[in-house]
């Protein structure tokens, strides 16, 4: 028994492996695909049955070699959809099993009933096809063999075969029961589509209302991001205007412009990101442009704009640079800076009180560069690092939960297209840390390129 449930078991994953052979892409296309590999293995598993009772009952061997034929052209036809030639694959389907029906209905006579065949593969090439022009060849080839088959009734082109009324009996019901089980299956092979379908929309669905519902978290955490930006200036803008009261407070004016300067960068922040989000989202990627750029000076000038948020967190930033870096980087400087704000935004918003941000720049290996943000924070789960690049995500939880959830989305995808890598390192307990790698040499082809264009 246990003998017989895994040869069943190793059966079932051997005709799963043939059907879903080749299928890919789309759902109507690997429904396509499936639909031909199923009817292919069904006919060679009946021509098995058929081709020596066929044989036995005429005495031609011509008819076991033209069954025999059959069963490797259909044999062809899933290779066809392994090397996904689907187009190929489903042609040659339909003209294997036209040639064959006009062949054995012309042999056997009308009780072979090529009619009804003809029509169940009109209604085939129909169900299966999603291309047109594949549709009407193979509509069109059934056709064909259709008015073929007629006149050569007519005309008594090639001599049936004399067979008795028991024979031609036999003949008339296996034809029947052939294209009851065709059609049974076809039904069969159009319900699975129907379930596929049905299951793909309602995943669909729920992606789209889980994508309504972040966006309208994104609506209300950018509106808020946006008043929060916006209260700092305000509020000192009208403490600078009233002069005799600055003239009576203790706070400097160093102080004031810093919560100002805090701010802008928050604003610009935001709308950088919101406007990559925009741009993404309508499918618009700008080629990075590429430029020969101080790498010390631009990193130092990227962490001087956020001394002033670490100091209201209580936190400061480190600036570390390997001194085996080169003066002279090519990079795209707007799309670095973004990246660079947002990584040091983020550490700034998670890291304990009293500690560092590390920001540090260094090679990686002999043929790129590294910029590396650590901040001393709750480390991410597993879970959370499989969902920490989408939109709309907040992997973090209590306090500091403020933002819209795109930072670390659009740093990812702006990272990819400068062509580098973006990774989060677990290893280190209690810390936070984000390693972005830029190739040296593609940085470089890429600048040459631009430069050629200008």
């Amino acid at each position: 028994m246990i003998l017989l449930q895994h040869a069943m078991k190793r059966i079932k994953t051997f005709w799963e492996l043939i059907i879903c052979t080749g299928a890919s892409g789309t759902l109507r296309e690997s429904f396509t695909c499936k639909g031909i590999n199923r009817l292919s293995v069904a006919i060679i598993l009946f021509n098995l049955i058929a081709g020596p009772s066929l044989f036995i009952l005429t005495g031609l061997p011509a008819t076991l070699w033209g069954i025999l034929a059959i069963d490797a052209l259909m044999g062809v036809v899933i290779l066809l959809n392994a090397k996904r030639l689907h187009q190929a694959a489903g042609l040659l389907f339909f003209i294997t099993l036209n040639i064959a029906t006009f062949c054995f209905a012309a042999i056997l006579g009308k009780d072979a009933n090529a009619q009804l065949m003809i029509v169940f593969l009109v209604g085939l090439a129909s169900i299966l096809y999603d291309d047109k022009r594949l549709r009407a060849i193979c509509v069109g080839l059934s056709f064909l063999c259709f008015l073929a088959l007629e006149y050569t009734y007519q005309h008594n082109l090639l001599p049936t075969l004399a067979i008795n009324e028991g024979g031609r009996s036999l003949i008339r019901w296996s034809s029947y029961f052939a294209i009851t089980v065709l059609v049974g299956y076809l039904f069969c092979i159009y319900s699975d589509l129907t379930r596929d379908l049905l299951n793909e929309l309602e995943a669909q669905k729920e992606q789209l209302e889980q994508h309504l519902l972040s966006k309208k978290h994104f609506i209300r955490e950018a509106v808020h991001e946006i008043k929060s930006g916006f209260n700092p200036i305000e509020g000192m803008v009208a403490y600078l205007a009233e002069s005799d009261r600055l003239k009576k407070t203790t706070v400097t004016a160093d102080q004031l412009i810093g919560h100002i300067k805090g701010g802008c960068l928050s604003y610009r922040r935001l709308l950088a990101n919101l406007l990559e989000f925009s741009k993404i989202e309508f499918g618009k990627k700008d080629d990075p442009i590429m430029e020969p750029m101080e790498i010390r000076s631009f990193m130092q000038q990227v962490v001087n704009e956020f001394q002033y948020a670490a100091y209201a967190e209580k936190t400061s930033i480190v600036l570390q640079i390997d001194e085996n870096v080169p003066a002279m980087v090519s990079c795209d400087p707007i799309k670095l800076r973004q990246i660079a704000n947002n990584l040091i935004h983020n550490a700034i918003k998670f890291v304990r009180t009293s500690c560092h941000v590390v920001v540090k720049v260094e090679l990686h290996g002999v043929d790129a560069w590294q910029l590396t943000v650590i901040n001393d924070g709750e480390s991410f789960t597993e879970e959370q690092l499989k969902r920490i690049f989408h939109p709309y995500q907040h992997v973090r939880t209590g306090v500091n939960l403020e933002g819209n959830g795109l930072g670390l989305f659009i740093t990812h995808k702006l990272v990819e297209t400068l062509q580098g890598n973006i990774e989060v390192v677990r290893a280190v307990k209690d810390h936070t840390v984000f390693e972005v790698t830029f190739p040296l040499e593609q940085r470089m082809a890429i600048n040459a390129k631009t430069s050629a264009r200008a």
